[in-house]
């Protein structure tokens, strides 16, 4: 390349412009291949901190969205930091480690989550057995299911207590109801054709309903037909926000409870 410039060129004018050319391809080559690559990876990043967050909801471990954001962050960074340094002064090769120690523990948050999560389900079994024990004594002395269920969580420690109180929460918010229309009938697969389904997505909140289980949802399978009734106020405030019931936490349930049926 130099020589080919100096052909065209005085000598002390081929440094800048050389510089001026390489500056030039890095800037396009950054501008179109890496801006695609750091959407993506930011795209993969906001996918499995989701994914994460949903997961730790599920054992009623609630972090915030930007605590969580903020955990990802430091733990990836140190993961890209420590393959950096590890050959220091030679940067170049330590980022590109860097970026595989990043790929190889972007896979531990979930491994390391599922499996308490299969750890919680094994004490969940464990206690099952005197759970259902203490409810059988409930219902022996008088109690009603829902008294009993309430009986096991106030009585056995998490996870069943959790579990049974869950329960008694959805019980005491709402109830579910399937739609259906004289063509579909019990059937129900293709009622979101329908539409039925088109005005309860516009107005069923104006009377207390919101759907269940929406399409691309993270913890059940798309049910059109499959509606809750929550109350005008929480089914007003989902619908506004884009929101369905099981997006809420437990916290955002009980401020709803007592209003339920105003």
């Amino acid at each position: 390349m130099i020589e080919l410039l100096s052909v065209f060129l005085p000598q002390p004018f081929i440094k800048p412009v050389l510089l001026f050319i390489i500056f030039t391809v890095v800037f396009f080559v950054v501008r179109h291949f890496f801006d695609p690559i750091y959407q993506k990876i930011k795209t993969a990043f906001q996918s499995q901190m989701g994914e994460l967050s949903t997961l730790l909801d599920r054992d009623f471990i609630k972090i915030s969205t930007e605590k969580l954001s903020k955990i990802f962050l430091g733990y990836y960074s140190f993961w890209f930091l420590s393959g950096t340094f590890l050959f220091f002064p030679h940067f170049l090769i330590g980022m590109v480690l860097g970026v595989l120690f990043v790929l190889a523990a972007s896979r531990l948050p979930k491994v390391l989550v599922n499996g308490y999560h299969n750890r919680r389900v094994g004490r969940f079994g464990m206690q099952l057995v005197d759970a259902l024990t203490l409810m059988s004594n409930g219902l022996r002395s008088g109690l009603n299911i829902t008294q009993t269920i309430d009986l096991v969580s106030a009585e056995m420690s998490n996870p069943i207590a959790q579990e049974f109180r869950l329960i008694i929460n959805e019980t005491q918010l709402g109830t579910s109801v399937d739609f259906t229309t004289s063509e579909i009938g019990g059937t129900f697969s293709k009622f979101e054709k329908n539409l039925a389904y088109e005005w309860l997505q516009d107005n069923a909140h104006k009377y207390g309903f919101s759907l269940s289980y929406p399409e691309g949802n993270t913890y059940y399978k798309f049910e059109s037909w499959h509606w809750r009734f929550i109350g005008v106020e929480l089914a007003t405030f989902l619908h506004g926000e884009g929101r369905y019931f099981y997006d809420l936490n437990q916290r955002e349930i009980d401020e709803y409870l007592i209003k339920l049926f105003d």
